[in-house]
């Protein structure tokens, strides 16, 4: 049965009564024949694939207690989207979990990985020579008010401290994605973990912003684009990102853009 027939007018206890038939065979296959389904599992895997088949976002974040059973609610959500051809991968939230995950994979032998997984270092093999892949990686606590990232790579984040216009570089050890088969990866990647306050600015960008160019190869630069955030602070998340769009705009002028442009704003409320 495809999954979106399962999300067809039916009661919820239908619903999850299917949902067990589909993943008969994957309980069957990795876990004891004494395997009980926790509370709220079942319900929590409905909740997902109805996420995944409504919405056009195909992210789903899981944020459930030790001991609730999330990977194996993931694995299942997983199993499930590869029956119907579909890939799942799961990405956790600290690097503990994320070796948990790589273990498991590996034990049950599915046919898909998580980030820090079986299949995160392909890359490597299917890359031009000298080439590689940047990442930032960042779990935002909104209830706690903490920002855990990681970084691979990659521009360091900032942080505007909203009471005295003071930033701060998000910037941990590690090195880019597919520069080797992941023995430095794995002994190089740190995380941090740091605290916020309301009104407090976060931005993750591309460095096609601070490195625009005019037309006489002048680079708008680093400590214009930080600048320019911290003068902007009190301004909403999309005003920033229009005002910074904007001056890169003014600065380069006729002058064809040369790397891709993203930029992400995030202000703590």
């Amino acid at each position: 049965m495809a999954l979106k027939d399962v999300l067809k007018p039916r009661s919820k206890e239908e619903v999850l009564e299917i949902i067990s038939t589909e993943l008969k065979e994957f309980v069957e296959t990795f876990f004891p024949k004494d395997f009980k389904w926790r509370p709220g599992q079942k319900e929590a895997i409905l909740e997902i694939i109805t996420t995944y088949h409504q919405n056009k976002h195909k992210v789903v974040i899981l944020d459930a207690p030790i001991g609730s059973g999330k990977s194996c609610i993931a694995m299942a959500t997983a199993y499930l989207l590869n029956k119907q051809n579909k890939k799942g991968y799961i990405l956790a939230s600290d690097i503990s979990l994320q070796e948990q995950y790589e273990q498991d994979f590996k034990e049950f032998q599915l046919p898909w990985g998580s980030v820090k997984g079986i299949d995160n270092y392909i890359c490597i093999d299917n890359m031009e020579k000298n080439s590689f892949v940047s990442m930032f990686y960042a779990v935002l606590d909104v209830r706690d008010k903490t920002l855990t990232f990681a970084r691979a790579g990659h521009n360091p984040g900032i942080m505007i401290n909203q009471k005295d216009g003071s930033t701060q570089d998000l910037h941990t050890d590690g090195i880019a994605l597919g520069l080797e088969e992941g023995t430095v990866f794995n002994k190089l990647l740190k995380e941090q973990t740091i605290n916020l306050e309301k009104g407090d600015t976060l931005v993750f960008y591309t460095d096609g912003f601070t490195e625009a160019m005019n037309s006489v190869h002048e680079e708008f630069g680093e400590k214009k684009f930080v600048d320019l955030i911290a003068q902007n602070r009190n301004r909403s998340a999309k005003e920033l990102i229009d005002i910074l769009v904007k001056a890169i705009h003014e600065f380069s002028k006729d002058t064809p853009q040369h790397d891709d442009m993203t930029v992400i704003v995030i202000k703590m409320v």
